[in-house]
């Protein structure tokens, strides 16, 4: 939906996430996206941060490593 939605620069923001999901008319408030990254966007929602966990556990066993992780912008 909003892959590369105003720049690498900008992919981790919570009000970059809302403003696409407003773009594409996502309900973020009264779906599950918004129970799944946070109602407001914080990426804390607990859905989420389970699919994230088991993501990155996943990732580990396989050996995979992201060295361009830390070049991601803080939040």
């Amino acid at each position: 939906m909003c892959q590369n939605y105003q720049g690498i620069d900008m992919i981790g923001r919570s009000d970059v996430a809302l403003r696409c999901g407003r773009t594409v008319k996502i309900d973020w408030q009264g779906s599950a996206i918004g129970q799944c990254a946070g109602k407001d966007g914080s990426g804390t929602g607990k859905e989420g941060v389970r699919l994230l966990r088991e993501s990155i556990y996943f990732a580990d066993s396989l050996g995979i490593t992201c060295a361009s992780i830390s070049a991601l912008p803080s939040r």
